[in-house]
């Protein structure tokens, strides 16, 4: 997995907060103007929160089926390397909680109905 430097980590926070700036100001309708590499970071970001949401969904249903926690099996019981994993599951939830509007506009997604489709048809 590819470290966070303090440079890259920068750069997504500022690019949040322009995010959190442009919604603020317009209700979400402004139109902000990211580069590709910009796009590209930040899909990149999205791929590894989802990773980890994977992670914690799967432990989490092993623990409440079998009652066996997959993370504490493989890194041992609260190691650090197993207390990482937690927070960075835990971060990832915290990240597509907040972003998850500006996630489905990088991703072009338009709903579960999608974008010519409505629940009443």
């Amino acid at each position: 997995m590819a470290s966070c430097g303090p440079a890259l980590c920068s750069r997504v926070v500022e690019i949040f907060d322009d995010f959190q700036r442009l919604e603020s100001l317009a209700d979400g309708k402004a139109v902000y103007q990211m580069t590709a590499k910009d796009i590209s970071l930040m899909k990149t970001m999205d791929i590894i929160a989802a990773a980890f949401l994977f992670v914690g969904g799967i432990n989490w249903g092993l623990v409440g089926l079998f009652g066996f926690d997959l993370i504490a099996s493989i890194f041992g019981s609260m190691s650090a390397s197993s207390r990482i994993v937690y927070i960075l599951v835990g971060i990832s939830a915290i990240y597509d909680a907040v972003s998850w509007k500006f996630i489905q506009k990088r991703w072009e997604c338009h709903g579960f109905f999608g974008k010519s489709e409505s629940a009443a048809a």
